[in-house]
């Protein structure tokens, strides 16, 4: 005989769980709740987001915070702004759990999302909620209502050949990023079988792979530059030149970003690549390259002042007008970077030629040329690393599917889709994560008063 809830959660991930929490909340008896996950454990990718280190959000105004979410930010606003992040720190705070905020990033003390998790698994045991793990669903079925008084609106078969039926069905299995998590595109499959529209995906948060010939980077693997400025152009460069050391013709900029930037031993990494990986992603058809400004936004401090680029070095020239340009550079570069421009001509022939000289033997000019250079340094792409390296998923259930005041399906009344298996991706720095919790919440309130007020 099947068992009846009032709602079944498919995914027990950070939107999954939160929404069991915040329904239970708001009247849902735990008893009614049925949580359904493929891992043992919930969370399994809640464990892994920040390095293991869990960046639960950012600790900005509600109209910046906002704007990390690209196009979908008015679609994602109703549900920021009814649990936001002050909501998710109190959330937490208020059932033991310590917080620290790094810059704009809010993480818990301890750095260790195990304690987070920890601090969920707690909430779901002392509201009763019902989880069955090791359980993968192979069938979900609407149900046509044949009385007033048969309520159950789905039907769902799960591997072991058990079989519940609820009025309520809430997805949130993810997306296809990190697929050893239990990540499969459920719900996307379970949307084709529902004739309910997708947008194509790709993996995003992710580091972008460098065409070889054009220059070997692999000697910088693991070297980090701060504050860089990075445009993501069209290559423009004639297939018929040589790729080795040819100059590249960017053409139309796609998207630009600012932030650190960290090289790996196949190509390129960090917060600013990250948030731009998206738009590669979505362009990877195309012949497609990297402008790294490295000198566009940075200051730079020389005995307790803070000077622009060619003010610090006219500071440098007036105690030490026989420094060579290139050793002075090492104080803002590490020294194995610098090799690796000049060594793999990254850099213009008159620039490398200027670094050679000291500071008394150029002239004003000169230093605007070297500031161009390094504000032009341009590497072709080749694609981005998969869904098994990408923290988060673009694409998905198409968000003109729902509401965004509830996340229920226009289609079909008490289904649900929350998190990442929506067309909704967030920059890094917790913004992904927030919406995970902010949707399971707003899902939760709509979910709840459809209980109370059948």
């Amino acid at each position: 005989m099947k068992k009846k809830y009032s709602i079944i959660i498919i995914g027990a991930g950070p939107a999954g769980i939160f929404c069991a929490l915040q329904a239970n909340k708001r009247g849902v008896p735990g008893e009614q709740i049925l949580l359904l996950d493929k891992n043992k454990r919930p969370g399994a990718k809640l464990l892994l987001t920040g390095n293991g280190r869990c960046n639960l959000s950012s600790d900005i105004p509600p109209e910046e915070f906002i704007e990390n979410y690209f196009e979908k930010k008015k679609f994602v606003y109703p549900a920021i702004r009814f649990f936001g992040p002050k909501d998710l720190q109190l959330f937490f705070e208020s059932r033991g759990l310590r917080l620290k905020k790094e810059g704009e990033k809010i993480y818990p003390a301890s750095d260790s999302a195990n304690d987070v998790l920890a601090s969920l698994e707690n909430c779901l045991a002392e509201a009763k909620i019902s989880y069955l793990g090791n359980t993968e669903v192979c069938r979900v079925s609407p149900l046509q209502k044949t009385t007033s008084n048969d309520q159950a609106s789905f039907e769902i078969e799960t591997s072991g050949k058990s079989t519940f039926s609820c009025d309520s069905l809430v997805i949130a299995t993810g997306g296809l990023s990190f697929p050893k998590t239990g990540s499969t595109g459920f719900a996307y499959q379970l949307a084709k079988n529902l004739n309910i529209k997708l947008v194509a995906t790709n993996p995003s948060l992710v580091g972008l792979i460098i065409k070889k010939g054009q220059a070997d980077l692999s000697p910088l693997a693991g070297i980090s530059l701060s504050n860089v400025g990075v445009e993501l152009c069209h290559d423009r460069t004639p297939p018929s030149l040589s790729p080795h050391r040819t100059p590249l013709q960017m053409g139309k900029v796609i998207a630009r970003e600012n932030g650190d930037v960290l090289f790996t031993h196949d190509g390129i990494s960090g917060p600013a690549i990250l948030n731009i990986s998206r738009y590669f992603a979505k362009n990877r058809h195309e012949n497609m390259a990297l402008r790294l400004k490295l000198l566009a936004h940075n200051q730079f401090i020389y005995k307790a002042g803070c000077y622009s680029f060619e003010d610090y070095l006219d500071k440098i020239k007036e105690e030490s007008p026989g420094k060579q340009i290139k050793t002075s550079l090492q104080s803002i570069f590490p020294k194995q970077f610098l090799t690796v421009l000049c060594e793999e001509q990254l850099l213009s022939k008159e620039v490398l030629h200027l670094l050679q000289l000291t500071h008394e033997q150029i002239q004003n000019e000169n230093i605007l040329s070297i500031r161009d250079n390094f504000n032009n340094i341009c590497l072709p792409l080749k694609d981005v690393h998969g869904f098994g390296k990408a923290i988060i998923t673009t694409g998905g259930i198409s968000t003109k599917e729902v509401f965004p005041h509830s996340f229920e399906s226009k289609k079909y009344p008490r289904l649900y889709f929350i998190g990442e298996c929506l067309d909704v991706d967030g920059k890094t720095g917790g913004f992904n994560l927030q919406f995970a919790f902010s949707s399971g919440a707003l899902a939760a309130s709509s979910l709840a008063a459809a209980v109370n007020n059948p």
